[in-house]
């Protein structure tokens, strides 16, 4: 990189719009925190700051704590170095020489080599230790959270209206921008060139940070400390080495802001005085998807700063670089169209892909073959589309990896039998979870002297068609208890800064689903539906902690009447099918009541058969008797047993529950003919006759 002239500022109106999004997904991200723990989603990005604070981070019980902060540096990943105990550069390898060199050079660089191996692997394990030792304090997490949603609020306003008046930080929060942005930095550029395989000449190109020559004594270095006394002497030893310094402007076009410490007076500075255009770009991509930070990034180059750096390489490696430690934004679920195309493209779409079993089995060059986009054997485009063999990414967002996350094709086909107007098949559907039972533990039981919640609940089924459970036809009473949820979290909160005696009120609560369908690996369960009957969501069976028996019940709208396996289901598609071109007559619920009636039959059949007598089966005789024609047949088990299996949940048997026929000696039933029974031996039919003949 070469020193250049004089560079125009990003224009205010382009920094304006991004800026703009950030504060957007701020709030998306807040808002998830929010809603998984219990608390009500705010509305309007000017209350990020408020949304942060109500989080109340010190002062919520250890586990809700917990939660909150793990949840926190998912959405922002950049916390992690930024709270990282151990931020010291890693060691670095030493440049291997060129294969002319003489043996000693050779002998030094071996040698080198051992010692950067050994202490690589001592600053793993310390990292290792330090990393298990150490907790994130939630006061470090807020503290860095609120200075920077602060900072980047103020600038969107300087920037999108005229009349504001300039965004101003004073010295602390220019030491923290230049501290925190400046390790999230150097994080992503050891990630970036791990990655990549970056070559130590062009890492070091890159490094924001150049230490000084031994004749040049600077005051402080690039992070506050002091150097040693006698660093300007040649050959004197230090009590201190010189430390790094971050490199200034006008050589390097990628420093984030001045530096703090070379500042004499602490009063407030204009904010585009202090940060430069990169600071601006990283601050920005901190809180952009990638793809917005990749066009941001690409403004910044377009302005006059990629004359600096005029290698494409360079310039994808920066790219990379910004989006490494970006806020992950909360999934969207996306709904696909309710139509019979659609449905089969998805299929199709699931039936490319390759079974996770069979891609584990593969070697690495026929795995290649399902990666579609970007792979580590194949060159990355540049911002011209074109291929630079020099650059490869094993990055999961530039590729895409077509394997199959689970079966979809149950639910695919319920979808597609939901979509026939003619059908009776109902399936069960998710419509969250009720707790029905919760109450508060006082900290008189715990030894922390804290008080838990505990609570009580069961899973809410209804039966009909996905698309019919819509936030329009809840109940009353289901809304009210979805907003207990939040009520109960605030109660807590504001319980535990009462002090340990205080108990909260709580109330019954059901904590929300997005519906969907409700089936086990092995059985599905279905319903038939009367003629015009919609979806309704259940009832809710009881509330209060003296109920807490019958919920446990199960519910009648919630027990299925038939179980089908998922063959089955796809056998009921299939025959659907037929049913609407006209080549089948029978609907299939009638197939079904007149398959569940025959059973009853039959069952009731197998429950009257004739007497039985005891025998051993390994006896010659009875092996005789039992000839085709002749065989015995084996009393099968009871109609109630065979009914549960065919149209209801399988309940496990209460303790200490035996079977009648448990510990009896096998039983075996005599032939009907009376010449089969005249065959039969002597000693087994010598016993008294039981039942009718």
């Amino acid at each position: 990189m070469t020193k250049g002239s004089a560079i125009d500022r990003l224009p205010a109106h382009v920094l304006a719009a991004y800026y703009g999004d950030a504060r957007l997904n701020i709030l998306a991200c807040l808002n998830d925190v929010r809603v998984k723990t219990g608390l009500k989603p705010v509305a309007g990005e000017a209350n990020n700051l408020s949304a942060l604070a109500s989080l109340k981070l010190t002062n919520c019980a250890d586990e809700v704590r917990r939660k909150r902060m793990q949840l926190l540096r998912q959405r922002f990943p950049f916390l992690n170095p930024m709270t990282d105990p151990k931020r010291e550069q890693p060691p670095q390898a030493p440049r291997k020489p060129h294969p002319k060199d003489p043996p000693k050079r050779w002998r030094a660089y071996e040698k080198k080599l051992r010692e950067y191996q050994d202490e690589a692997l001592q600053d793993q394990k310390a990292q290792q230790r330090a990393s298990d030792l150490h907790e994130v304090s939630p006061a470090e997490i807020e503290e860095r959270l609120r200075w920077m949603l602060q900072l980047v609020h103020h600038l969107r306003n300087a920037l999108v209206h005229p009349n504001e008046p300039p965004a101003t930080i004073s010295a602390e929060v220019h030491k923290h921008l230049f501290r925190n942005l400046g390790w999230v930095y150097d994080a992503a550029l050891r990630t970036v060139g791990t990655r990549f395989g970056l070559d130590p000449a062009l890492n070091e190109l890159l490094q924001r940070l150049a230490t000084p020559p031994l004749g040049q004594q600077a005051q402080h270095d690039g992070r506050g400390g002091k150097q040693g006394r006698n660093a300007h002497k040649p050959g004197g030893k230090d009590k201190a080495k010189p430390k790094a310094r971050p490199k200034p402007i006008e050589t390097f076009s990628l420093a984030i802001c001045l530096d703090p410490f070379a500042r004499d007076d602490d009063t407030p500075s204009e904010a585009t005085a202090v940060v430069h255009d990169f600071g601006l770009v990283l601050l920005c991509a901190l809180f952009l998807e990638k793809g917005q930070s990749a066009e941001l990034i690409r403004d910044f180059w377009e302005i006059g700063h990629g004359c600096a750096w005029p290698d494409p390489r360079h310039q994808a490696i920066v790219k990379e670089l910004i989006a490494v430690y970006r806020a992950r934004m909360p999934m969207q679920r996306l709904r696909s169209d309710e139509s019979a195309p659609a449905i089969t493209l998805d299929t199709l779409s699931e039936l490319s892909r390759c079974p996770r079993v069979l891609f584990d089995a593969l070697a690495p060059g026929d795995r290649r073959r399902f990666r579609i986009g970007n792979t580590p054997a194949e060159p990355a485009p540049d911002a011209d589309g074109e291929a630079d063999a020099g650059l490869t990414t094993d990055d999961p967002e530039a590729s895409y990896l077509m394997t199959r996350r689970g079966d979809r094709f149950i639910p695919l086909t319920m979808r597609l039998i939901d979509l026939d107007p003619a059908s009776r098949i109902r399936f069960a559907v998710n419509l969250g979870r009720y707790f029905f039972n919760v109450r508060w533990k006082s900290g008189s039981h715990f030894v922390d002297g804290r008080g838990r919640v505990r609570q009580l609940g069961r899973r809410m089924l209804g039966y009909g068609r996905l698309r019919e459970f819509l936030d329009a036809a809840k109940p009353p009473l289901w809304a009210q208890l979805e907003a207990n949820r939040a009520e109960n979290t605030e109660a807590v909160e504001a319980a535990e800064q009462r002090g340990a005696a205080a108990t909260p009120p709580l109330k019954p609560f059901i904590v929300p689903a997005e519906p969907h369908y409700h089936y086990h690996h092995d059985k599905i369960g279905i319903c038939l539906a009367k003629s015009g009957d919609r979806a309704a969501y259940p009832d809710i069976p009881a509330i209060g902690a003296e109920n807490t028996k019958r919920c446990h019940a199960p519910v009648a709208e919630m027990v299925p009447e038939f179980w089908l396996g998922p063959a089955q289901l796809l056998h009921l598609a299939f025959y659907l099918d037929l049913l609407r071109d006209g080549h089948a007559r029978v609907s299939p619920d009638a197939l079904l009541r007149r398959c569940q009636a025959g059973l009853l039959r039959l069952l009731r059949e197998l429950s009257q058969d004739p007497p039985l007598v005891q025998g051993d089966p390994t006896t010659p005789d009875w092996r005789a008797a039992a000839q085709p024609g002749q065989r015995p047949r084996q009393r099968s088990p009871g109609p109630d047993l065979a009914l549960a299996a065919l149209s209801g949940p399988l309940r496990r048997p209460t303790a200490g529950h035996v079977p009648p026929a448990a510990h009896a000696r096998p039983v075996h039933r005599l032939p009907r003919h009376p010449a089969q029974v005249r065959a039969v031996p002597a000693q087994a039919a010598a016993g008294p006759p039981r039942g009718r003949a």
